[in-house]
């Protein structure tokens, strides 16, 4: 994922469209193709990442932010096993990369 440009994901995806998996390793990163990816992959948008965020009008009370969501509407979406490697230098744009990910069905981190 680290030298995969957004431009190339469709050819990319294409020729792994009959792997019986992908591995994406997000150890060296991302160069911002997540929603290029995940269109690829998921059936139906879903939702992948929410955020807690305080209400600063009233201390103690939190309210959940709308979910983030990744992918789209996709029949022909891959059904092959998805495989994500992370490690400690996964950071920043990669880790939201690999919560994506993981909210593909089956898909093992």
């Amino acid at each position: 994922m680290g030298r995969l440009k957004p431009e190339q994901v469709d050819e990319a995806m294409k020729a792994l469209a009959k792997c019986k998996g992908i591995v994406f390793d997000l150890r060296h990163g991302s160069k911002g193709t997540l929603y290029a990816v995940v269109d690829h992959l998921h059936t139906e948008p879903t939702p992948f990442a929410y955020a807690v965020l305080p209400d600063f009008t009233y201390p103690g009370k939190f309210y959940r932010q709308k979910s983030a969501i990744c992918g789209k509407r996709n029949k022909k979406a891959y059904k092959g096993r998805v495989v994500v490697l992370v490690n400690e230098t996964t950071q920043s744009h990669a880790e939201y990369t690999a919560m994506c990910l993981q909210s593909v069905p089956g898909s093992l981190t």
